[in-house]
């Protein structure tokens, strides 16, 4: 094992790195921070408070978390496809008070070729597409890309592009069914198209949502860079697909992976569009 010792604003942190697989030979390193604001709406003192943050995958086709820091006590919570929350523990604000909860992440990054995604999350996904379920408008269309043999990862992905109009955020969560009928939607619905029409062509695919990295080796993650892509697979591989930008790749490591969809649910039971939970009715949070 290494220990790293890195700066950040005038806090020194010790990050101790663990040894990674094969995938990660030719590693490099990114450390990601982000940060929420916890208030307290009410006139009393809240203690022994809770609240949960998700934090990237333990490991995905080009990542791998080496460790993770926080503010204050924590613990981390998993399920079996490497999804993580962080879970604030034993908080205390004042009346009409807030603070600020900073997270920091040491990803290694797989920079010399395609890895390969954890084995619960491939074999749920392949498990998946043959007991899809189509609602009518993916139906319609699937066949008519079959009969037209333009069926392929990339011919949905480019109907998608072509056809459905990519707005700004929307804070309901429509679904595939409303993206192809609309023929409109943000990239949660491309997303959920995409994982639709390729179920029902029988592909392996999920959903992703997460965040979009430069190449830098600090980055703050914003509320507003949240987005929604896929990954599929196809002759003998998987791909990344994101439809709301027309973007494929075998290996893209500006993708930093945090949540899956389209999978069976595990102990992490929380909806596509929430990136925290708060557990307490007196207390409101946001990412900043």
């Amino acid at each position: 094992m290494v220990l790293l010792i890195i700066s950040v604003g005038g806090v020194t942190y010790w990050l101790l790195q663990k040894p990674t697989g094969t995938n990660f030979l030719g590693k490099k390193q990114i450390l990601l921070s982000y940060q929420f604001e916890l208030a307290n709406n009410s006139d009393q003192l809240v203690s022994s408070a809770y609240f949960d943050v998700f934090a990237p995958l333990k490991q995905s086709a080009t990542h791998q978390v080496l460790d993770i820091k926080t503010d204050g006590e924590f613990e981390v919570v998993s399920d079996h496809y490497g999804q993580q929350l962080i879970r604030f523990k034993n908080l205390t604000l004042p009346p009409n008070g807030a603070r600020i909860l900073t997270v920091r992440v040491l990803l290694a990054v797989n920079a010399v070729g395609q890895g390969q995604w954890p084995k619960a999350i491939v074999q749920a996904a392949r498990e998946k597409s043959r007991n899809s379920w189509a609602g009518p408008e993916v139906s319609r269309l699937i066949s008519i890309l079959q009969h037209q043999q333009q069926d392929s990862l990339r011919d949905i992905s480019e109907w998608l592009y072509t056809h459905v109009e990519s707005v700004d955020y929307m804070a309901q969560d429509r679904g595939a069914e409303y993206a192809l009928k609309y023929k409109r939607g943000d990239c949660t619905e491309f997303m959920s198209a995409f994982s639709a029409l390729a179920q029902a062509a029988e592909y392996p695919v999920f959903g992703v949502g997460g965040f979009v990295v430069s190449e830098s080796s600090g980055v703050l993650l914003k509320a507003d860079a949240y987005h929604n892509w896929n990954q599929a697979f196809e002759n003998q591989s998987w791909e990344l697909f994101d439809s709301q930008r027309n973007l494929r790749s075998a290996h893209n490591t500006s993708y930093v992976a945090f949540r899956l969809f389209g999978l069976p649910e595990t102990n992490l039971k929380t909806s596509s569009s929430q990136r925290f939970v708060v557990h307490d009715e007196r207390l409101t949070a946001k990412m900043i």
